[in-house]
């Protein structure tokens, strides 16, 4: 599994998306919205993953655009947490 995160603004409200997807079989498995594109949105996106393969995430590589988003430290201990 090879998961990637976008962050995009949604255009007729100030709401942002954040979608993860797996790479390898195109599954969405994070897909959650905020009035804040911050970490904690991110994050969301991680748990909502993690439900949706229902854990067992060792050894996965997490590809992002390396932005403030994705380096924050609250984000980085998710990661961690989660064993990605």
């Amino acid at each position: 599994m090879k998961p990637c995160e976008s962050v995009s603004l949604a255009g007729f409200a100030p709401m942002w998306p954040v979608y993860l997807i797996d790479l390898y079989s195109r599954r969405l498995l994070g897909y959650p919205t905020s009035v804040h594109p911050d970490a904690d949105l991110a994050g969301q996106a991680i748990k909502m993953a993690l439900a949706t393969r229902g854990g067992g995430v060792a050894g996965v590589i997490f590809h992002s655009d390396r932005g403030s988003t994705y380096t924050a430290n609250d984000f980085t201990m998710r990661l961690i947490h989660a064993s990605a």
